[in-house]
């Protein structure tokens, strides 16, 4: 890959330092891989459209972090607020101490103001194997080729992801992250996250317990790396996004990428975080299937005891706690997909 350090005419260049990320990968359908200097130090490398590695001129250790936004393309406020992020970054704003990668997953399908265009992507990163399948499947193998090769020289312990979505459904914690299931969970790691949420006023955690195959868990799974999927908001055309609202957030990113070897809780902030476990993953079996509780439309709005929350197969679904709730709750997916997960508070 040819590096190079004088960009005045290269327009790639110029439209991510003058126009920013959104636009230069919406409006540039093929990006050559090339790594650059630009004048403050930074080296960027363009991987794929879309996929744009920033490394400080000088760092130390081996610590990498993956920002990964637009997995599915309606989800346009965290492309928004990495838009702004990159930006930031670029232009010295914000500092980083380390290698980062910034991913804007699926942009034909924001720009068809669409979550994908023929299956989700999100559940397209399980074995490196699997066959290439379709538009989403050729976006998938991209993303896994780059991951691996931008964590190549970064050590497990000090890797982060963070995969940002928002919900077609509002919520009773506006910003909420999701632990993905993987071999190498640990009480450290565990309690970096927390450090991470606390910073980034993230107010409720929801841990898994079984495998799955979004790109949170992939990164957890094959790189060791400490992984979440994060929700901001609800779903809003490009452009019509308050990111005011997420000023916490992305200042517990500035932390992230200019962190030292590992996240402390120093001047942390002792916020109470709801944590709940992933009780069932409902899967849509039959073409009935139906929510007809009324908390279905809200995430986490709590569920009654013996309380039917729904319909599949003419056969009612009944809550059998009264600490149960319904999170993603979606029942015009296809049969076979997931349509909503069962989750209990445990703290």
């Amino acid at each position: 890959m040819e590096h190079q350090h004088n960009q005045k005419d290269n327009p790639l260049i110029h439209d991510l330092m003058m126009k920013g990320f959104i636009y230069t990968t919406l409006h540039h359908l093929s990006w050559p891989q090339q790594t650059l200097t630009v004048e403050n130090g930074l080296v960027l490398r363009f991987y794929h459209r879309g996929m744009l590695s920033i490394t400080p001129a000088q760092y130390k250790g081996d610590s990498a972090t993956v920002i990964s936004v637009g997995v599915h393309g309606d989800e346009t406020g965290p492309i928004e607020l990495v838009d702004k992020l990159v930006t930031q970054v670029l232009s010295g704003e914000v500092s980083i101490s380390h290698p980062c990668l910034f991913i804007f997953a699926h942009p034909d399908a924001t720009i068809k103001k669409q979550r994908f265009i023929e299956q989700n992507l999100n559940q397209l990163f399980e074995m490196s194997n699997m066959q290439i399948r379709g538009i989403e499947g050729e976006i998938a193998a991209k993303i896994k080729d780059v991951v691996e090769l931008f964590f190549e020289r970064s050590s497990g312990k000090k890797r982060w992801h963070l995969d940002l979505h928002c919900s077609s459904r509002p919520s009773q914690y506006p910003v909420f992250a999701i632990r993905p299931a993987t071999r190498h969970q640990s009480g450290s790691a565990d309690q970096e996250l927390k450090y991470f949420a606390q910073h980034a006023d993230v107010q409720a955690f929801l841990l898994c317990h079984h495998p799955s195959y979004a790109f949170s868990w992939y990164t957890g799974e094959y790189f060791q790396a400490k992984s979440l999927t994060i929700e901001l908001g609800q779903l809003r055309a490009l452009g019509e996004n308050d990111l005011s609202v997420f000023s916490s957030f992305l200042s517990g990113m500035h932390l992230l990428l200019n962190r030292n070897e590992k996240l402390d809780d120093v001047n942390c902030m002792d916020q109470d975080i709801a944590v709940y476990d992933v009780v069932d993953e409902i899967r849509k079996q039959h073409p009935d299937l139906a929510f007809t509780a009324r908390q279905a439309l809200i995430n986490f709005e709590p569920l009654y005891l013996n309380q039917e929350y729904g319909i599949q197969g003419g056969v009612p679904m009944i809550c059998e706690s009264g600490g149960y709730a319904l999170v993603f709750a979606n029942d015009k997916v296809d049969v076979g997909q997931r349509a909503a997960l069962l989750v209990e508070r445990i703290r």
